[in-house]
């Protein structure tokens, strides 16, 4: 409803992290946080930067998968022939599959990088200094990069998408992402004989997430 619900939400995640980063340095663990605090320990990350981590991992994890499968099962039913291609695979989704459904939800529209020297990119001069906008959307459907980018095409390969990021950038989580949309898809397909569409899609008012609010549907068991 307001931006400054929106905050509340960061302080209270940011809140949360404290306290789990405090009892980690006294359980100890395996875990994510537990190493965090280990490094901490060792000098090599500071609190901010402790905490600015698991909000990351907390916020970006969830939102980012969520919507990549919510994306990919719109697409999905909109696709009967790939649907079926899907269900002949759903013993062991390939990761072709996977990429090409993060390729078109690209959960997250934007990121802005300030431009650190003079360069030239495809004959635009950027002075340093500068803001640009990559707008990850429209890259992960550029024709000079993808063969008939509006396809959705489960076997395409390669598929040199920005969804993940790249080089320096690229998501610290995306290697669990694929795994567990691999998971979810394959014992959904298992279990359910056809999902089909039960209302219209619904999107999150926002410009930075591309998220489904809400995606109605019917399933028929297996």
């Amino acid at each position: 409803p307001a931006f400054e619900t929106a905050l509340e939400a960061i302080f209270s995640l940011t809140g949360y992290a404290a306290d789990l980063a405090a009892r980690k340095r006294v359980e100890g663990g395996d875990d994510v946080v537990a190493q965090m605090v280990r490094a901490d320990h060792a000098d090599t990350m500071s609190e901010d930067e402790i905490l600015g981590n698991i909000v990351l991992l907390a916020s970006g994890a969830a939102e980012s998968t969520r919507t990549a499968l919510s994306h990919a099962m719109h697409q999905l039913m909109r696709d009967p022939e790939q649907m079926a291609w899907l269900r002949e695979h759903s013993g062991d989704i390939p990761d072709t599959a996977i990429q090409e459904m993060v390729r078109v939800a690209t959960p997250f529209l934007h990121f802005v990088r300030t431009v650190t020297k003079d360069i030239e990119l495809h004959g635009q001069p950027i002075s340093a200094g500068e803001r640009v906008c990559i707008l990850l959307a429209a890259g992960n459907f550029d024709p000079s990069a993808f063969d008939e980018p509006d396809r959705f095409d489960l076997t395409r390969t390669p598929n040199r998408h920005l969804s993940f990021g790249r080089g320096p950038h690229s998501c610290l989580g995306k290697h669990i992402a694929v795994l567990e949309m691999k998971i979810l898809l394959e014992e959904l397909l298992q279990r359910t004989a056809d999902i089909r569409p039960a209302g219209p899609i619904s999107y999150v008012r926002d410009v930075f997430s591309r998220g489904v609010y809400e995606l109605p549907v019917t399933i028929t068991p297996a």
